[in-house]
């Protein structure tokens, strides 16, 4: 892998962290942004987003090297906070 961002190789478009008690909604999120394109006009591919959620699309047998492989090779980091999002909505309240 190259030193210099600009030449990086991605995998994937998105990668989905998310709490285990958010598995559906995190189920939900990529099968959405799996089928999201970019609008036309703008300077991106016109194809549908690759995401990575862990459940699903870990390959070979080192989870951690795996992991990270993904994590590092991804275009965008997506993480769930749900014990946030939830105080959040409690103090508002």
């Amino acid at each position: 892998m190259s030193s210099d961002p600009g030449s990086q190789t991605f995998l994937n478009d998105v990668f989905i962290s998310y709490s285990r008690k958010d598995r559906e909604f995190a189920a939900r999120l990529q099968e959405a942004l799996g089928k999201y394109k970019p609008p036309k006009g703008l300077n991106l591919p016109q194809r549908n987003l690759v995401v990575f959620r862990d459940e699903e699309d870990f390959t070979g047998v080192e989870y951690h090297a795996s992991l990270e492989k993904h994590l590092t090779r991804s275009t965008v980091f997506y993480l769930q906070l749900p014990v946030f999002f939830e105080r959040q909505s409690q103090t508002a309240s």
